[in-house]
């Protein structure tokens, strides 16, 4: 069984961007001691490899 690491569940989190996934990605980070750095690195890295896509914008606002 594979899992994702903590930094990937929260960009999949944030790129989903609910309530309740940002609840669960700001408790993922404070528990995995996630850095914002770890996160925008991850997160640029998701994006340069995503087809473009207007819900790639709405992403990117979250994620700021």
């Amino acid at each position: 069984m594979a899992l994702l690491a903590p930094v990937d569940f929260i960009v999949s989190k944030l790129r989903r961007g609910t309530e309740e996934d940002l609840s669960d990605a700001a408790w993922i980070a404070e528990r995995f001691h996630v850095t914002a750095s770890q996160v925008r690195a991850a997160a640029e890295a998701a994006l340069s490899a995503s087809f473009e896509d207007t819900a790639l914008f709405l992403f990117e606002r979250t994620l700021d």
